[in-house]
């Protein structure tokens, strides 16, 4: 795994499957499909220590949780 990190094989992973996630809650697909995609993308960016991915990600999953507004988790 960490050879993929090195070699940026997964380098845009993490933030598509975070844009995916985001997609799949404002089309209001199935939980388990928007849950699936943020799973994704948590793994996609340990893997290259994504730490931005990881707080926004942290965001959408509280936002998804209550029921809140997506508009102003990205800039």
């Amino acid at each position: 795994m960490n050879l993929c990190s090195i070699k940026h094989v997964t380098y845009y992973l993490p933030r598509l499957k975070f844009l995916a996630a985001e997609n799949a809650i404002r089309e209001k697909q199935e939980k388990t499909q928007v849950e699936d995609l943020m799973t994704e993308a948590r793994v996609f960016a340990n893997l290259n220590k994504n730490q931005i991915i990881t707080v926004k990600l942290a965001a959408l999953r509280n936002r998804y949780a209550k029921g809140l507004d997506l508009q102003d988790l990205v800039p």
